[in-house]
């Protein structure tokens, strides 16, 4: 929640889903679509709706997973349930992922992330920023 005080000066209540736009009219706070489409994007895939977070994306969607791992690699949107597959196997079942804020702009969105799992080596806790592309108000990379 942000709250807007006489003087014009903005203060967060709760980060959560916080939003950057400029769109700040009569001491209201409106949150930018792409980032309200994000926030359904991450409900969706932490809840293994993946057709429905897909469906919000544009038919040319990249996921570039830098590295040299076993989930490393470009995924598409055809393509993006066998990554969703390999994750749920490295992790045994446990991956976690928790989005703390996200920014937007018409081309662009940062998300501020917690991802948690435990492997054969034990439990893993990483810190994160997601990096969105967007056109026509569709994702189109992420990375």
């Amino acid at each position: 929640m942000v709250q807007v005080k006489d003087s014009g000066r903005v203060e967060v209540l709760s980060p959560r889903f916080l939003c950057y736009n400029r769109r700040m009219h009569n001491n209201t706070v409106s949150y930018h679509p792409n980032a309200q489409l994000l926030s359904k994007l991450y409900k969706h895939f932490s809840e293994g709706h993946f057709d429905q977070m897909l469906a919000a994306c544009a038919d040319t969607i990249t996921f570039s997973v830098p590295g040299k791992s076993r989930l490393a690699g470009k995924y598409t949107k055809a393509t993006f349930p066998e990554f969703a597959e390999k994750l749920h196997e490295f992790s045994g079942g446990t991956y976690k992922l928790e989005a703390h804020d996200i920014m937007a702009s018409d081309l662009h969105a940062l998300v501020l992330v917690t991802e948690k799992m435990t492997t054969q080596a034990g439990p893993i806790e990483l810190r994160a920023v997601h990096v969105w592309r967007f056109a026509q108000g569709q994702p189109i990379a992420w990375y």
